[in-house]
């Protein structure tokens, strides 16, 4: 595709060992006067690591398993993750959670001074915001530094799923107790 602008060119390129996923995008320099940008990009996805994901254990920020709602309309983690798996045909990704809670912050920032168009209040408001939403608790006036909010992840493992390939399973709740553990610890690659 083609596309406007005034960028002279970058290359963004990704691949895995053995060439099982490539994500790229190239961007020509400008060509002529007119200040177009050609663009490709290319996804081609194939199991990078197949069985060897089982048990690989992570944290995990948001996810459908944690019991909270949104502070917008009520909707639960779950019935979140429902309805992108729903509209986007894919499975539901841990960045949902985080990103949605953006919009929760904004709202509590905006809400809380007279004038959302007064810059300097609302800068404010965002350092005093303690609510909990669809990411469970978020306090900015308690740290680890004033203005900032820390989620409160659990331990994960990928497991083979039901629904899609491989799933997340929730092993260690000890930084968020509200959060079920789902199962036990498991050897890598067990």
């Amino acid at each position: 595709t083609a596309a406007r602008g005034s960028d002279h060119g970058d290359a963004l390129f990704a691949q895995s060992l053995g060439g099982r996923e490539h994500v790229g995008q190239i961007r020509a320099s400008p060509q002529g006067d007119d200040g177009l940008v050609l663009k490709q990009k290319q996804r081609v996805r194939r199991p990078a690591l197949g069985d060897l994901v089982n048990n690989i254990a992570t944290d995990c920020w948001w996810g459908p398993f944690m019991p909270y709602k949104s502070s917008l309309t009520g909707e639960t983690s779950k019935q979140l993750a429902d309805a992108y798996q729903a509209a986007s045909g894919k499975q539901w990704l841990q960045s949902l959670g985080s990103t949605y809670s953006l919009f929760e912050v904004a709202q509590a920032a905006f809400t809380a001074v007279d004038d959302p168009h007064a810059h300097d209040a609302v800068a404010a408001a965002l350092g005093k915001v303690s609510y909990t939403g669809i990411c469970g608790p978020l306090d900015f006036t308690k740290g680890p530094f004033p203005g900032i909010g820390m989620m409160r992840p659990v331990g994960v493992q990928w497991r083979k799923g039901t629904t899609y390939p491989w799933e997340m399973v929730v092993v260690d709740n000890s930084l968020n107790p509200d959060v079920p553990v789902g199962g036990d610890l498991q050897p890598t690659n067990a």
